[in-house]
């Protein structure tokens, strides 16, 4: 994976990522129509402990994550600081989360793969498996731009 600020590049092997303080949490989510995904155990870095690696971070920022085909997903500082909605199993929104967005490299302590969306993938976890928007995860992760 790498992580561009401007015209720096910052390459992360699955084994830099590893050695990394990890988190490992719940997730949940549901897509547009209604279908729940989770709960899932989750390995990987916060992505605030990842982004504290670049020398020279922007004091403001947004991120672009980009996916292996080309997909990509703006997050705004809010969301990298886990400050997103959560839903009921109904998909009807019930409050402002507080969750860890991470890039998970485990799911049920297997490494991800190309079946499980991986080997890397955006994810927001918690202790009590919060339901997020499918929309927010972000599978088969290459690049995070930041902008």
């Amino acid at each position: 994976m790498t992580i561009s600020v401007g015209s720096q590049l910052y390459n992360y092997s699955l084994n830099d990522l590893i050695t990394l303080d990890n988190v490992t949490e719940q997730g949940s989510y549901i897509n547009q129509k209604g279908k729940l995904t989770g709960p899932n155990n989750y390995t990987g870095v916060a992505l605030s402990v990842l982004l504290s690696t670049i020398p020279s971070l922007p004091t403001n920022y947004s991120f672009y994550a980009i996916a292996s085909d080309g997909v990509g997903q703006n997050y705004s500082i809010d969301e990298l600081n886990g400050h997103v909605a959560i839903f009921n199993e109904s998909r009807v929104e019930i409050r402002t989360g507080n969750l860890t967005m991470i890039v998970a490299y485990k799911q049920n302590d297997v490494f991800l793969n190309e079946t499980t969306k991986g080997p890397l993938r955006i994810a927001f976890v918690d202790t009590e498996s919060a339901i997020t928007d499918s929309g927010l995860w972000l599978g088969y992760l290459v690049k995070i731009e930041l902008l």
